[in-house]
């Protein structure tokens, strides 16, 4: 298992503290010039979706803890559990602020805002930590975890040149959190906190198993993976479904690369995955539930062209097949998992472009390893990704 000295957790520390700074600092210049003709609502993109992120606090607020879809007057059963990260943080902030003075709205926007700087935090710790576990020099580290949470692909130069709606949509890295870092630590507290569980449950599932007479036998980590992973499903509840996606990538990817069946990984897999399964079938059962997926049927998260795909990625995709190539035999996980993606944002459901769930991640350690092989190119090559 790879050690992380000292001196990378502060490195760790200072940049999870400067994406937190540059990510607040517009949000506190609005609300410092909000004044008598207007109120600052706690969001600079996305202002629909943020009410329904402080409705889900308010719940929390007045004492519930089931969640209920308050855009509608049709009754239907609560589900409990559903976006606890913001019911249960709510729940505590109506403890301190009367629910139904006019204060509460504020409290629950700075709130929002501290969740998001934690989640922050915990996404760029888990986002090292994976990197450490193929990446040996921290330098490298460092360009992996830097890239998977601010770099975008080529949308700066595609919107001057062809216009915000050019084939259909604006550039992927500028609308679609899921396959970007910087809108992830931005605006959505709960993604980055889902994101964090995400890849902290595969770092622990890297853990090497425990022998007991004789037989290799699941470690606690691999317990610990399961339970991140249901922190993962209280947040974003079909992420569960990415998960299983990404764990069958790795386990093809292994099986292809040393030609014989992953028998120790698939039992990880088996029992971590397991324990995510109740949680699973529950969500399944409630939101195929008439009023919930009514309601979920009209969130339409297409994907846009292809070509938009690959322009965002080119950048970080050059970098990664040398990255892919310098890993080889290593790098099952990262490899399955940026193969499967371009599969998962193209099947035929309605909320594709979120399936590409933290591929960027796996991108931007491969790129790391491979920008490691031009050591007087690497740093240029992390700042055209970046900017």
């Amino acid at each position: 298992m790879p050690l992380i000295a000292r001196r990378e957790r502060l490195t760790i520390a200072l940049i999870a503290l400067l994406i937190i700074i540059v990510t607040s600092i517009p949000y506190g210049s609005a609300w410092a010039n909000a004044g008598e003709s207007w109120v600052f609502g706690g969001a600079l993109i996305g202002v629909e979706d943020m009410n329904s992120y402080l409705g889900k606090l308010r719940i929390g607020a007045r004492g519930g803890f089931d969640f209920t879809i308050f855009y509608t007057a049709e009754a239907h059963d609560p589900a409990l559990g559903v976006f606890l990260p913001y019911i249960l943080p709510g729940w505590i902030v109506g403890r301190i602020v009367d629910p139904f003075a006019p204060a509460l709205t504020p409290a629950l926007i700075v709130t929002f805002h501290l969740l998001r700087a934690v989640s922050v935090t915990l996404l760029v710790i888990a986002t090292y930590a994976l990197a450490a576990r193929f990446l040996e020099q921290p330098r490298d580290r460092v360009s992996a975890t830097v890239l998977a949470t601010l770099a975008g692909g080529l949308g700066w130069l595609i919107l001057p040149l062809a216009g915000v709606d050019w084939l259909g949509s604006p550039p992927p890295d500028i609308f679609i959190p899921e396959g970007f870092g910087f809108l992830v630590a931005y605006s959505l507290p709960h993604v980055a906190l889902a994101r964090a569980a995400l890849i902290g449950g595969l770092v622990l599932m890297m853990t090497p198993p425990r022998i007991q007479g004789g037989e290799q036998r699941p470690s606690l980590a691999v317990i610990a993976a399961g339970v991140c992973w249901l922190i993962v499903g209280l947040c974003v509840p079909f992420y569960l479904a990415v998960i299983y996606a990404i764990l069958g990538a790795w386990g093809l990817a292994a099986w292809v690369i040393e030609r014989r069946f992953p028998r120790e990984l698939f039992g990880r897999c088996v029992v971590a995955a397991g324990i995510t399964l109740p949680l699973f079938a529950y969500l399944f059962i409630r939101f195929n539930e008439p009023v919930f997926a009514a309601w979920s049927a009209q969130n339409i998260l297409t994907s846009p062209h292809p070509l938009h795909y690959v322009l965002a990625y080119l950048p970080l995709a050059l970098p990664a097949v040398i990255g892919a190539r310098r890993l080889g035999r290593s790098a099952p996980l990262l490899i399955g998992w940026v193969l499967i993606v371009p599969l998962l944002v193209y099947l035929p459901i309605n909320v594709q472009r979120r399936l590409s769930e933290g591929v960027i991640v796996a991108l931007a350690i491969l790129a790391a390893a491979g920008l490691r092989r031009f050591p007087r190119l690497a740093h240029a090559g992390c700042l055209i990704i970046l900017f």
